[in-house]
């Protein structure tokens, strides 16, 4: 019996051992399948990502797939995935005008089906799949080829989808704002965001003082108006205050008063650990700061592009709720004693020159750098900012509205959808 037994425990290792490799082999290839999905999905994400930026930079057209390649195989252990397909949303035309309707080729990985609300949004699919470096488009199943003879190779795909418009909120903006009809005036853009025109961005790498001056697209503006006139696409003084001398909006809102609320000012309470920056409160909120002061020294700004809060609503006293206007009240309820101000968006805004009251120690007045204007951008006590709108990325901000809708200041973010 015991010989028996010691048979039995033989011949059941014996019979065990095709059974253990066979799992043992078909862990490992399933294994590898998962590394190649995760590194072909990684450089899906990366060049939709790339190519979302390059379709609105560009404004002629999106890349195409080949020379998104190099960057889906930036994140592939053996340094290649291809970049097979790069499509757009067909019911949502690209700010560029490329219209490529999305379609799913045999072997390809389709991306999810995007909701009703990502739909709304222009969006860029990239599709990548498995390339060795031999060429070959499918994973070799070395151990299932052991087992099982013949071929036995895996195609691995992946998609992804990134959209891109107007940001719902954003890094904090400098402690200035301004009304959406000053950035209507401005820009020549709709009410309450959308369109306007833009100047190009600076350019430090070809011209390092202020990052204009040459000639071309990159030259410096023509000099402003005077408030209340503007020049849409040119420089620009924005007041930050009641306009002086009694003046009016050059055109009337229907939801806000045409600048900063009636005897007061549109300098903003800032974080108190960097002035330069607003401190934002519940539902988008800001608040004026007291004393109408700023202990942010702007003259370091001069020169630069910040990002500038824009207001569609004031009120005395800071809303409990999400509504806007707040229940039981107006839009123009603030006042100089106590204004609190809903931010509807971000706008980039280079910051050429400015005049406004500041804390003790820190200039309150540069000169407009740009030379064709040079001065300062207004004297007599009035409080203003000079300077133009450009276009840019708000990153790490989710989307709120498609570009060219209200709450677009020019301001823009990519994420993904799928």
């Amino acid at each position: 019996m015991r010989r028996e037994r010691g048979a039995t425990a033989v011949v059941t290792v014996i019979l065990l051992v095709p059974v253990l490799f066979g799992a043992a082999a078909l862990s490992i290839d399933v294994g590898n399948l998962m590394a190649e999905r995760r590194q072909v999905q990684n450089g899906a994400d990366a060049a939709a990502m790339v190519a979302a930026r390059a379709c609105v930079k560009s404004g002629t057209g999106c890349p195409a797939a080949s020379t998104l390649t190099p960057i889906a195989g930036q994140n592939a252990n053996d340094g290649v995935t291809d970049a097979i397909q790069v499509c757009s949303n067909p019911t949502k035309p690209l700010l560029t005008g490329v219209t490529v309707p999305c379609s799913t080729a045999s072997g390809e990985i389709d991306c999810p089906a995007p909701t009703a609300r990502q739909q709304t949004f222009p969006y860029v699919e990239v599709r990548t799949q498995t390339r060795t470096t031999s060429g070959t488009t499918a994973l070799t199943n070395r151990f299932a080829r052991m087992l099982v003879g013949g071929s036995s190779d895996t195609p691995v795909g992946a998609c992804a989808r990134v959209g891109w418009g107007a940001p719902q909120g954003g890094g904090a903006g400098a402690p200035i704002t301004v009304s959406g009809c000053d950035w209507m005036h401005a820009t020549g853009g709709d009410a309450g965001g959308g369109h306007g025109a833009y100047l190009p961005s600076p350019d430090y790498t070809t011209y390092p003082s202020g990052g204009y001056g040459g000639t071309g697209a990159q030259k410096w503006p023509a000099a402003p108006a005077t408030p209340p006139a503007q020049n849409p696409g040119g420089e620009v003084i924005l007041l930050v205050q009641n306009p002086p001398g009694g003046q009016t909006a050059p055109t009337s809102c229907p939801t806000w008063q045409g600048h900063a609320v009636s005897g007061g000012f549109g300098i903003l309470e800032s974080l108190s650990s960097d002035p330069c920056k607003l401190k934002e409160y519940n539902f988008n909120w800001m608040h004026t700061s007291t004393g109408n002061n700023t202990a942010c020294d702007l003259s370091a700004l001069v020169g630069k592009v910040i990002s500038l809060p824009v207001f569609d609503c004031t009120a005395v006293s800071l809303p409990t709720t999400s509504a806007v206007p707040p229940p039981a009240g107006t839009c123009t309820d603030g006042n100089g004693s106590n204004a609190w101000f809903h931010r509807q968006g971000y706008a980039y805004f280079y910051l050429s020159g400015y005049s406004v009251t500041t804390a003790a120690g820190i200039s309150n007045q540069v000169k407009s750098v740009n030379p064709n204007f040079g001065q300062y951008p207004c004297t007599g006590g009035n409080s203003c900012i000079s300077g133009w709108f450009v276009r840019g990325e708000l990153k790490d901000a989710p989307l709120a509205d498609p570009l060219g809708g209200a709450g677009d200041f020019g301001t823009y973010t990519f994420n993904y959808l799928g």
